[in-house]
C-alpha cells in the first residue's frame, strides 16, 4: 500500500510519497534507502513495488533519455523492465490475460512527468499533477483543493506551490488511506 505523487512547477517537478510499506499485515518505515522515490541520472522514478524500485535503483543501465520524456519511456524503460521482470517470472495477469508488470511507476525529467501502467501503456496527463498507489484517490482530491487554493494566491508552476501541492496529497492519502504512513518524502527533478 502506498502513495506517490508528481506535481509540475514549471521547468522541474516535484515528487514526493509515503514511507510505509504493508506487507502481510505487517507496516515498516522505509527510509532514504529504500524508498519509494529513486534518482537515477537527471530521471526520478517513484513506485511502492519493492521489486521494481531495487531493479531501478541497482540493476537498470544508467539513464540516457535523448528523446522527450514520453518515448524514451516507451521506448526504452517500459521494454527494460517487462524483460527484467519477465526474466525473473515477476510479471502479473492484466485484466486482459496478458503478463506485464505488477504496478505504476511515475517517472519525471525536468518539468515532466509520465505514468507507466501495468498493461494500459505510458499516459501522460492534461494537469499539473497526478497519483498512484492505494491511496491515489485521495492524493488527487486533495492536490485538487491545494492546487484550486494555491492558484489564487500564486503561479501553481512556483516551486514552492509544486511541493505545497505535493505535500498535501500525500498527507491527504496518508490521513484516509490506512494502507500509507508518515513521513513523507519529496526529491525534485533538476531543471
Amino acid at each position: 500500500m502506498t502513495v506517490i505523487v508528481a506535481v509540475s512547477g514549471g521547468t522541474r517537478v516535484c515528487m514526493a510519497a509515503d514511507s510505509q510499506a504493508t506487507a502481510n499485515g505487517c507496516k515498516a518505515v522505509l527510509n532514504a534507502t529504500n524508498g519509494k522515490i529513486v534518482r537515477r541520472g537527471p530521471l526520478l522514478f517513484g513506485c511502492g513495488h519493492l521489486t521494481v524500485m531495487d531493479a531501478v535503483r541497482y540493476v537498470m543501465p544508467e539513464p540516457e533519455p535523448a528523446a522527450a520524456l514520453h518515448e524514451w519511456t516507451v521506448t526504452v524503460f517500459v521494454p527494460w523492465l517487462r524483460g527484467y521482470l519477465h526474466a525473473r517470472e515477476r510479471m502479473e495477469k492484466t485484466s486482459a490475460g496478458e503478463a506485464d508488470f505488477p504496478c505504476h511507476v511515475l517517472v519525471a525529467h525536468k518539468g515532466a512527468f509520465v505514468q507507466a501502467d501495468a498493461g494500459t501503456g505510458v499516459v501522460s496527463f492534461e494537469r499539473p499533477y497526478t497519483a498512484c498507489g492505494s491511496g491515489w484517490m485521495e492524493a488527487i482530491g486533495a492536490m485538487w483543493e491545494a492546487h484550486r487554493v494555491a492558484a489564487v494566491c500564486r503561479d501553481p508552476r512556483d516551486d514552492l506551490v509544486a511541493e505545497y501541492i505535493a505535500r498535501a496529497g500525500v498527507e491527504g492519502a496518508i490521513a484516509l488511506d490506512a494502507g500509507c504512513g508518515p513521513p513523507v518524502c519529496v526529491e525534485w527533478t533538476e531543471p
